[in-house]
């Protein structure tokens, strides 16, 4: 068996008693696609000079997400598009987090 196959098997097992312990709810299923989707993108060649600076950014984006969340939800309402929110919410937090590797003291936070 080769080792792409691995995680694969595990999250077939895992989405197995997800959904047998939940009664069959559909989140269960989240981890096979997870998973199927880590391997594909794992796998590609990747030249982008955008992506290790995203990489380095990536930690401060998780940890200001929220924040530009509820920015975007108080400017344009909880009807708002989630496609919308999701990639405002993710271009203002990048943005914010490229500005504060600039500057020293905040540097050191992120």
């Amino acid at each position: 068996m080769g080792r792409a196959a691995w995680p694969l098997l595990t999250a077939v097992l895992l989405s197995g008693l997800g959904l047998l312990i939940s009664g069959g709810a559909a989140w269960a299923l989240t981890v096979v696609g997870s998973v199927l989707a880590f391997e594909a993108f794992w796998r590609l060649p990747l030249r982008g000079k955008w992506l290790p600076l995203l990489g380095q950014a990536a930690f401060g984006i998780y940890l200001i997400h929220p924040f530009f969340m509820l920015v975007a939800y108080k400017l344009f309402g909880a009807e708002v598009n989630l496609l919308f929110a999701a990639v405002l919410t993710f271009v203002m937090s990048c943005a914010a987090v490229l500005v504060m590797r600039r500057v020293p003291a905040l540097a050191r936070l992120i």
